[in-house]
């Protein structure tokens, strides 16, 4: 029974029983090798959905410091820019 498997965090490994086979880089190669021995494709892992990112604060601009102000209407209008 071919099986294929992490190796060392960053490549796969193809196993028959406890033996190994080959190592490769990448998935599609340890697949590709697994399909050539046995002529049948095996399917590719389950990926784990990833959580959502948590949204982004972006303050109003009227509480952004002077420097972080890029829009130059509303620089004037706020009379930062006057002195």
């Amino acid at each position: 029974m071919l099986r294929y498997e992490r190796f060392k965090r960053r490549f796969w490994a193809v196993y028959e029983d406890d033996t190994l086979l080959c190592v490769t880089v990448y998935l599609k190669g340890a697949l590709s090798v697994i399909e050539r021995i046995t002529g049948v494709r095996p399917a590719p892992p389950i990926r784990k959905k990833r959580a959502p990112l948590p949204p982004i604060y972006r303050p109003e601009p009227s509480q952004q410091p002077p420097w972080m102000i890029h829009d130059r209407e509303l620089f004037d209008e706020l009379e930062l820019g006057k002195e």
